[in-house]
């Protein structure tokens, strides 16, 4: 089987919620054609078609949750299978939805897609107070705040955010999502990375890592939508 028929059938898999599929064909990384980063990015990719069914109503939850279920199969799979390539420890991430919306399936999805990659998450919930999110940062020593959005009314609030966050914890990095987002909106506001879908969510935050570090991160700055 050649590399990318290998991965639309990763992809596939999750899309399907075939968690016994998905651990048949990770089972053994000796046999696999792709490296484990590119599989990492099939999954997300099934994810993402999840997501969007699920936008389109044409998905219910527990189907959504299933898909998720697969892609942290996969994920856990690939990284206890290929110890060469687990990287270090990630670090931790405080992640919500901001005040004013109680808009959560994109963040659970997210913060999903996170924990399967490694990071250590701490989900702040929905409708999440100013105040709550200093509090978690400050209280986990989060490396990065991901903020998430689907109306337009409480964008003014999460501008409010990122000033306070730069005050108390400027070593913090925030990314930032949601429907009412783009990534000219993500710079005006402050923030340091934008991820338009879960696809594209551990690639954003490696690169928005690596500028803490100083070392050079992928182009282009910010996910952009086409």
């Amino acid at each position: 089987m050649d590399i990318e028929r290998f991965l639309q059938t990763l992809e596939n898999y999750v899309a399907t919620r075939d968690i016994a599929a998905i651990e048949r064909t990770v089972g053994d990384l000796d046999f696999l054609p792709a490296k484990p980063s590119d599989i990492l990015q099939a999954l997300c990719r099934g994810i993402e078609t999840i997501r969007q069914s699920f936008a389109d109503q044409s998905l219910a939850i527990p189907d959504l949750l299933l898909s998720i279920d697969c892609y942290r199969a996969g994920a856990q799979w690939v990284e206890r299978l290929a110890p060469e390539n687990r990287q270090e420890e990630k670090p931790a991430v405080v992640i919500g939805v901001v005040e004013g919306d109680v808009h959560h399936m994109g963040k659970n999805i997210v913060a999903a897609v996170l924990s399967a990659s490694g990071y250590q998450v701490h989900d702040a919930g929905r409708d999440v107070a100013n105040r709550v999110f200093l509090d978690m940062v400050t209280k986990t020593g989060a490396a990065i705040l991901a903020l998430s959005v689907m109306m337009s009314t409480p964008q003014d609030n999460m501008a409010e955010l990122i000033r306070m966050v730069r005050l108390v914890s400027p070593q913090t990095l925030i990314i930032v999502g949601g429907a009412s987002m783009d990534v000219e909106l993500a710079h005006i506001i402050g923030a340091d990375g934008y991820t338009e879908t879960a696809v594209t969510v551990p690639r954003e935050f490696s690169r928005v890592l690596s500028m803490r570090s100083g070392a050079p991160g992928p182009e282009p700055p910010m996910d952009r939508k086409p």
